[in-house]
């Protein structure tokens, strides 16, 4: 969580629409919620929650790397700009 200081700088840069932002940002917070209720079940609880973990797991790395492909993608992205400017290799 501490770099979530990071993210007013990082969402100022990155141009993406009001939707795909919510919709990236609740994706995120969802998996971030699913792991932590079942790593508080393990470690609280002690129920033997290896394989929900691990898939917990999963889904999260999946949806911080889509998360992160997405920002990347859209990071300097201007609308104005095509590539029929630049020259290409024959």
């Amino acid at each position: 969580m501490w770099y979530l200081w990071l993210l007013p700088p990082a969402l100022a840069a990155w141009r993406a629409s009001s939707r795909e932002r919510l919709l990236i940002g609740g994706a995120w917070i969802g998996a971030q919620a699913l792991w932590l209720s079942v790593a508080y079940r393990l470690e609280i609880e002690g129920e033997p929650v290896y394989l929900e973990l691990w898939l917990a797991s999963v889904v999260f790395l999946v949806v911080n790397a889509r998360a992160l492909a997405r920002y990347l993608g859209g990071l300097g992205r201007d609308d104005a700009t095509s590539d029929e400017g630049t020259m290409r290799r024959q």
